[in-house]
C-alpha cells in the first residue's frame, strides 16, 4: 500500500505552523481568541485557553485545554499556570488515581542509590526519556556534585544522541527556565556543561561504554538500555 503522505507533504504542513509566545492573546477567527499559558510539563509545553463569543447571544465562554500538566517545584521549568476561570475544562488524567512522592524526596533518594552502588563498585544505569526527564536528571546530579553528596570524580554519560541534541536546545532556551535556574546561568553556572557530563554522539562512543571499567552513571533511553 502506498503511504497516504510523504516528506513533501510534511514540509507543506510545517509551513502552516506559527509560533506564538506565552501569555499573549491571539485572534484565530472572528469571535475566537487563543492564549497559551505555561503547562510546566516539558520545555515549551502549553495549555491552551480559548475565549469564544457566541454569535447568537454575544455571551463569552472560556474553554481551557491543559494538555499534559507538570508538577510544582520541578527543577528547570516553571510551575504550571493556574487559570483564573473556565466554563469548560479538558484535563489529562494520566495520574488521576495516584499520589506522587514529594518532589523534595527525589534528589536525596537519587544520592542514596548512587552512593550505595558506587560503594559496591557498580554502575548506575538509568532509563530515561530523552526530552525533559534526562535534563532533570542531569540537573539533579549536578546539584549532588555541588553539594559534595556524591563523589565529584564520578563519570556521567548520556548514552542517547536524541537526548544529546535536546540538551543542546535546553542550553539555548534559558528564558523558559524558572528564575533560580536562569540566575545560575547568568552567573556562568551551567548544569549541562560537558566537563561535568559526557555525551555520546556516535555509535562507537555508545559501544565503548560496554567496556568502561569502574563506577559511573549512564543515562540512556529505554531502548538503548
Amino acid at each position: 500500500m502506498d503511504p497516504i503522505y510523504d516528506e513533501e507533504d510534511v514540509h507543506a504542513a510545517l509551513d502552516q505552523f506559527e509560533g506564538l509566545p506565552y501569555d499573549t492573546e491571539y485572534t484565530l477567527f472572528e469571535g475566537i481568541k487563543v492564549t497559551f499559558r505555561e503547562a510546566g510539563h516539558v520545555l515549551g509545553s502549553s495549555m491552551i485557553i480559548l475565549d469564544i463569543v457566541d454569535k447568537e447571544d454575544g455571551k463569552k465562554k472560556r474553554l481551557v485545554f491543559t494538555g499534559d500538566l507538570g508538577r510544582y517545584k520541578l527543577p528547570i521549568i516553571k510551575d504550571p499556570h493556574q487559570p483564573e476561570q473556565a466554563d469548560y475544562l479538558i484535563c489529562e488524567s494520566t495520574y488521576g488515581n495516584r499520589n506522587h512522592a514529594p518532589i523534595e524526596e527525589g534528589v536525596p533518594e537519587l544520592a542514596r542509590v548512587i552512593n550505595r552502588t558506587v560503594k559496591r563498585g557498580g554502575k548506575v544505569i538509568i532509563p530515561s526519556f530523552a526530552f525533559e526527564r534526562t535534563q532533570e536528571l542531569i540537573y539533579s546530579i549536578h546539584l549532588l556534585f555541588d553539594r559534595g553528596e556524591i563523589p565529584k570524580n564520578l563519570p556521567v554519560f548520556i548514552d542517547s544522541p536524541l537526548a544529546t541534541n535536546i540538551t543542546g536546545v535546553f542550553k539555548q532556551e534559558i528564558e523558559l527556565y524558572d528564575e533560580d535556574i536562569r540566575e545560575n546561568f547568568r552567573l556562568g553556572h551551567n548544569p549541562f556543561d560537558p566537563t561535568q557530563v559526557k555525551y555520546t554522539a556516535e555509535v562507537d562512543d555508545s559501544k565503548a561504554l560496554n567496556f568502561f571499567i569502574g563506577p559511573c552513571i549512564i543515562i540512556s533511553s529505554s531502548g538503548m538500555c
